[in-house]
């Protein structure tokens, strides 16, 4: 986006933004409007999206018998695909001879992020048709690289590397490109994993403990304690749980 801040010539005690190149494309659908996110709604036969999804993937697993180390390893290309949704497109490479002008009024008295984006849509949409009345959302297309290795006495180590395959302009979903190691001791009644990750820029390490069929764990202990001035990236905490058990018992021979 190109744009300066000049004095408003109906305010001299004022500034406005014009915008004089914007290369963007904006792209809705209106379905949620007014409407609940429920189940129903989630699966109604009127949403507006339509699109599939597929996977692909090799494990190669080597283990002379139970008591020896057994080692992993797994290529996938996941999330390919994407969704074709039914709303209007816009795309701003041109937007005109006439630079678009932003008044700080034009956003007074409004009520949520919805009505701000409604004002900038509305300059931005003067006078235009859309250029599309369908548009496309890809999958996070991802290309998974794994190694796990499993010694009999229950240390093991765990490398996975996810690289987003979608270009950075590219209209979809993007996995963020991350590098994991996790060190891990896991033995029947008991596991204890500290996966240590570069995402964004960042380090993350978190932890995680499984007693019996019950898991807890995070993925970022250290954002709890990130702020601007000690610099520690990403902030915020995730905590995942779960448990799980069979049905029936299968006897062998």
């Amino acid at each position: 986006m190109n744009y300066r801040i000049v004095q408003d010539p109906a305010n001299v005690n004022s500034a406005l933004l014009e915008v004089n190149k914007l290369d963007a494309t904006f792209a809705y659908t209106t379905f949620l409007q007014n409407r609940s996110l429920t189940p129903s709604t989630l699966f109604s036969s009127s949403a507006p999206g339509r699109g599939f999804g597929f996977d692909l993937g090799l494990t190669y697993m080597d283990q002379y018998d139970p008591e020896s180390p057994a080692l992993q390893l797994g290529i996938a290309l996941t999330d390919i695909g994407g969704l074709t949704y039914q709303g209007q497109e816009y795309k701003y490479t041109d937007i005109g001879a006439n630079p678009v002008k932003f008044r700080s009024s034009d956003f007074n008295n409004l009520n949520g992020t919805s009505s701000i984006i409604e004002v900038i849509q509305n300059k931005l949409n003067t006078g235009r048709t859309p250029d599309n009345n369908t548009f496309r959302a890809g999958l996070p297309t991802s290309l998974n690289l794994t190694a796990d290795y499993q010694l009999p006495g229950g240390f093991g180590i765990n490398l996975t590397y996810l690289q987003d395959m979608r270009s950075a302009q590219a209209t979809a979903i993007h996995q963020p490109s991350i590098l994991a190691v996790t060190p891990r001791y896991d033995v029947r009644w008991l596991s204890l994993a500290v996966p240590v990750a570069y995402l964004n820029g960042g380090l993350t390490a978190g932890a995680s403990i499984r007693v019996g069929p019950g898991w807890l764990g995070t993925d970022n202990l250290l954002g709890l304690l990130g702020t601007k001035s000690n610099g520690i990236h990403p902030r915020g905490l995730d905590i995942y749980a779960g448990i799980a058990f069979g049905i029936g018992r299968i006897e062998e021979e």
